[in-house]
């Protein structure tokens, strides 16, 4: 896979509180000084509730694409030819949608990466 270009993770969703309820939360690398990646915004009308699902969706960013560069090389690593799965969706692995599944997941990479999106490796 490429360098990496963003923020090492772990990363760790945080709030502060104001009078007693959170106010904002931010996303930052886990450990003390860690630098901060993402602020999911104010908590304006009682809505902190979606700004805390933000900001731990935008935490999970460095666990998820991990998982999805580890699958995309185990697959490659079982089948050399992984477009071959689009020409038999169960090719014996039992995962009748194994391709569609490789590539939403290299489209997804593509995506955090900012790496073109190419067709799967022959």
């Amino acid at each position: 896979m490429s360098e990496t270009k963003h923020t090492p993770g772990p990363w760790e969703a945080s709030s502060v509180y104001l009078d007693n309820e959170p106010n904002r939360y931010y996303v930052h690398q886990a450990g003390w000084g860690g630098r901060n990646v993402a602020d999911c915004g104010l908590a304006v009308g009682g809505e902190w509730d979606v700004n805390e699902a933000n900001a731990r969706l935008i935490a999970s960013a460095p666990d998820l694409l991990k998982a999805l560069q580890s699958f995309v090389d185990d697959v490659e690593a079982a089948y050399p030819h992984p477009e071959d799965l689009a020409e038999d969706s169960q090719h014996d692995c039992g995962w009748p949608d194994l391709f569609d599944t490789y590539q939403h997941a290299r489209a997804a990479i593509a995506k955090a990466t900012g790496a073109p999106t190419t067709s799967p490796a022959a």
